[in-house]
Protein backbone atom coordinates (compact mmCIF):
# COMPACT_ATOMS: atom_id res chain seq x y z
CA UNK A 1 0.00 0.00 0.00
CA UNK A 2 2.38 2.32 1.03
CA UNK A 3 4.29 1.78 -2.56
CA UNK A 4 1.22 2.45 -4.49
CA UNK A 5 0.82 5.68 -2.58
CA UNK A 6 4.30 6.71 -3.01
CA UNK A 7 3.48 5.70 -6.93
CA UNK A 8 0.66 7.92 -6.72
CA UNK A 9 2.13 10.98 -5.27
CA UNK A 10 4.68 11.06 -8.11
CA UNK A 11 2.11 10.95 -10.68
CA UNK A 12 0.04 13.25 -8.89
CA UNK A 13 2.68 16.20 -8.49
CA UNK A 14 3.76 15.33 -11.67
CA UNK A 15 0.36 15.97 -12.93
CA UNK A 16 0.16 18.79 -11.44
CA UNK A 17 3.80 20.54 -12.44
CA UNK A 18 1.95 19.96 -16.28
CA UNK A 19 4.69 17.73 -17.31
CA UNK A 20 2.34 15.21 -18.08
CA UNK A 21 3.40 15.10 -21.34
CA UNK A 22 7.08 14.47 -20.72
CA UNK A 23 6.79 11.95 -17.79
CA UNK A 24 8.26 8.93 -17.51
CA UNK A 25 5.70 6.12 -17.94
CA UNK A 26 5.80 2.75 -15.80
CA UNK A 27 6.58 -0.30 -17.96
CA UNK A 28 3.70 -1.28 -19.33
CA UNK A 29 1.72 2.14 -18.79
CA UNK A 30 -0.58 3.52 -21.87
CA UNK A 31 -1.27 7.01 -21.73
CA UNK A 32 -2.61 9.36 -24.69
CA UNK A 33 -5.05 8.71 -27.39
CA UNK A 34 -3.35 5.51 -27.74
CA UNK A 35 -4.27 3.80 -24.45
CA UNK A 36 -7.05 1.13 -24.10
CA UNK A 37 -9.09 0.12 -21.14
CA UNK A 38 -10.46 -2.97 -20.23
CA UNK A 39 -14.07 -3.23 -19.92
CA UNK A 40 -13.79 -3.46 -15.85
CA UNK A 41 -11.63 -0.40 -15.78
CA UNK A 42 -13.97 1.80 -18.31
CA UNK A 43 -17.59 3.52 -17.31
CA UNK A 44 -18.41 6.09 -14.77
CA UNK A 45 -17.16 6.03 -11.66
CA UNK A 46 -18.34 7.44 -8.74
CA UNK A 47 -16.97 9.31 -5.48
CA UNK A 48 -18.14 7.35 -2.23
CA UNK A 49 -19.28 10.19 0.18
CA UNK A 50 -21.72 10.68 3.20
CA UNK A 51 -22.97 14.29 2.49
CA UNK A 52 -22.23 16.65 -0.66
CA UNK A 53 -22.00 16.47 -4.08
CA UNK A 54 -19.94 13.26 -5.09
CA UNK A 55 -17.17 13.12 -7.86
CA UNK A 56 -18.03 11.40 -10.80
CA UNK A 57 -16.06 10.60 -13.84
CA UNK A 58 -16.61 8.83 -16.78
CA UNK A 59 -13.48 7.51 -18.70
CA UNK A 60 -13.89 5.46 -22.20
CA UNK A 61 -12.27 2.22 -23.60
CA UNK A 62 -10.43 4.21 -25.72
CA UNK A 63 -8.86 6.13 -22.99
CA UNK A 64 -10.33 9.88 -23.09
CA UNK A 65 -12.85 11.69 -20.08
CA UNK A 66 -15.49 11.73 -21.98
CA UNK A 67 -16.94 14.15 -18.92
CA UNK A 68 -16.89 14.33 -15.22
CA UNK A 69 -19.09 16.16 -12.22
CA UNK A 70 -17.64 18.35 -10.15
CA UNK A 71 -18.15 18.77 -6.80
CA UNK A 72 -17.79 22.36 -6.91
CA UNK A 73 -21.52 23.47 -7.83
CA UNK A 74 -22.14 19.76 -8.95
CA UNK A 75 -21.22 20.86 -12.52
CA UNK A 76 -21.35 18.42 -15.51
CA UNK A 77 -18.15 19.35 -17.29
CA UNK A 78 -16.38 17.90 -20.55
CA UNK A 79 -12.73 18.74 -21.63
CA UNK A 80 -11.44 21.14 -24.20
CA UNK A 81 -15.25 22.40 -23.61
CA UNK A 82 -17.47 25.64 -21.91
CA UNK A 83 -20.32 24.41 -19.74
CA UNK A 84 -23.05 26.74 -17.87
CA UNK A 85 -24.83 25.33 -15.10
CA UNK A 86 -27.80 26.41 -13.92
CA UNK A 87 -27.74 27.34 -9.97
CA UNK A 88 -30.93 27.09 -7.51
CA UNK A 89 -31.27 30.32 -7.60
CA UNK A 90 -31.76 30.71 -11.44
CA UNK A 91 -28.16 32.51 -11.91
CA UNK A 92 -25.65 30.61 -14.32
CA UNK A 93 -22.33 29.80 -13.64
CA UNK A 94 -19.32 29.29 -16.23
CA UNK A 95 -16.69 26.42 -16.62
CA UNK A 96 -14.00 26.25 -19.10
CA UNK A 97 -12.70 22.86 -18.79
CA UNK A 98 -8.85 21.85 -20.73
CA UNK A 99 -7.57 19.16 -21.72
CA UNK A 100 -7.97 15.74 -19.99
CA UNK A 101 -5.34 12.96 -19.32
CA UNK A 102 -5.90 9.49 -19.18
CA UNK A 103 -2.87 6.54 -17.94
CA UNK A 104 -3.37 3.49 -17.48
CA UNK A 105 -1.08 0.62 -16.50
CA UNK A 106 -2.33 -2.97 -16.84
CA UNK A 107 0.17 -4.82 -14.79
CA UNK A 108 -0.65 -2.67 -11.22
CA UNK A 109 -3.89 -1.36 -12.61
CA UNK A 110 -3.36 2.22 -11.79
CA UNK A 111 -5.56 4.89 -13.29
CA UNK A 112 -4.41 8.10 -13.56
CA UNK A 113 -7.22 11.06 -14.66
CA UNK A 114 -6.46 14.21 -14.77
CA UNK A 115 -7.64 17.84 -16.44
CA UNK A 116 -7.61 20.94 -15.65
CA UNK A 117 -10.79 23.75 -15.00
CA UNK A 118 -9.07 26.83 -17.16
CA UNK A 119 -11.18 29.18 -15.71
CA UNK A 120 -14.07 29.23 -13.74
CA UNK A 121 -17.36 31.16 -12.48
CA UNK A 122 -19.76 30.12 -9.69
CA UNK A 123 -22.26 32.67 -9.21
CA UNK A 124 -24.82 32.50 -6.42
CA UNK A 125 -26.70 34.56 -4.77
CA UNK A 126 -24.05 38.08 -4.29
CA UNK A 127 -21.28 35.52 -3.87
CA UNK A 128 -18.87 35.18 -6.21
CA UNK A 129 -16.31 32.83 -7.22
CA UNK A 130 -13.76 32.72 -10.06
CA UNK A 131 -10.43 30.88 -10.84
CA UNK A 132 -8.67 28.07 -12.15
CA UNK A 133 -7.53 24.56 -10.89
CA UNK A 134 -5.91 22.06 -11.88
CA UNK A 135 -7.44 17.96 -10.99
CA UNK A 136 -5.70 14.70 -10.66
CA UNK A 137 -6.96 11.39 -8.93
CA UNK A 138 -4.11 8.19 -9.05
CA UNK A 139 -4.66 5.04 -7.77
CA UNK A 140 -5.15 1.34 -8.30
CA UNK A 141 -8.48 -0.25 -9.62
CA UNK A 142 -9.79 -3.75 -7.98
CA UNK A 143 -9.49 -6.88 -9.51
CA UNK A 144 -13.51 -6.78 -10.08
CA UNK A 145 -13.61 -3.49 -11.51
CA UNK A 146 -15.92 -2.14 -8.68
CA UNK A 147 -14.06 -0.26 -6.24
CA UNK A 148 -10.86 2.62 -7.23
CA UNK A 149 -9.30 3.52 -4.61
CA UNK A 150 -7.17 6.78 -5.77
CA UNK A 151 -5.01 9.92 -4.16
CA UNK A 152 -6.49 12.93 -5.30
CA UNK A 153 -4.66 15.83 -5.93
CA UNK A 154 -6.09 19.47 -6.54
CA UNK A 155 -4.06 22.76 -7.30
CA UNK A 156 -6.19 25.76 -7.63
CA UNK A 157 -6.36 29.59 -7.50
CA UNK A 158 -9.68 30.80 -6.00
CA UNK A 159 -8.42 33.54 -5.38
CA UNK A 160 -7.32 35.60 -2.06
CA UNK A 161 -10.87 35.35 -0.55
CA UNK A 162 -10.09 31.36 -0.62
CA UNK A 163 -6.42 30.51 -0.44
CA UNK A 164 -4.76 26.67 -1.38
CA UNK A 165 -4.74 24.62 1.44
CA UNK A 166 -1.68 22.67 1.36
CA UNK A 167 -2.57 19.83 3.36
CA UNK A 168 -5.26 19.46 0.43
CA UNK A 169 -3.05 17.43 -2.40
CA UNK A 170 -2.51 13.94 -2.06
CA UNK A 171 -6.02 13.18 -0.31
CA UNK A 172 -7.20 9.55 -0.35
CA UNK A 173 -10.72 9.43 -1.91
CA UNK A 174 -12.93 5.94 -3.07
CA UNK A 175 -14.57 5.52 -5.93
CA UNK A 176 -17.62 2.85 -7.05
CA UNK A 177 -18.63 2.10 -10.24
CA UNK A 178 -21.46 2.93 -11.58
CA UNK A 179 -21.87 1.65 -14.99
CA UNK A 180 -19.34 -0.03 -17.44
CA UNK A 181 -18.67 1.10 -20.41
CA UNK A 182 -20.44 -1.64 -22.36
Amino acid sequence: MKKILAVAAVVAAVVLAGCQENAKQPDGAQSGAGVKLPPEVAGIWQEEVDEGIPWALLVTEDGQLEEARLALAAAIVRPGETTQTKMRDGQYSTFETGPATVTYDPETRELTVAFDLKHFQVLYGEERIEGSARYAFTGPVSEDGRHWNTVFAEQFDYGPRFPQDPNGIGVPMSFRKLKSSN
